[in-house]
């Protein structure tokens, strides 16, 4: 049986990685909405993602989590 952490770990790294566009940037708020999960739970499992460079994020007005091409090759 899966954890709701790493239920919400798997929707979240899914969800970053199905975007259209390689260059989108997503928001705590839009993968908590897009994956039906508590904001303050969901950003605290990106910041484990990220820690773990299975994601990355960047600050900023125009920052937000993304997957980078290299990320999505990952076996």
């Amino acid at each position: 049986m899966l954890s709701e952490a790493c239920k919400n770990a798997i929707r979240a790294v899914v969800y970053l990685a199905t975007q259209e566009d390689p260059d989108t940037r997503c928001t705590v708020h839009e993968v908590a909405e897009a994956i039906h999960g508590p904001e303050a739970f969901v950003a605290k499992i990106l910041q484990s993602l990220r820690k773990d460079e299975i994601i990355s994020a960047t600050k900023g007005p125009n920052g937000g989590m993304y997957i980078t091409a290299k990320q999505a090759q990952r076996p």
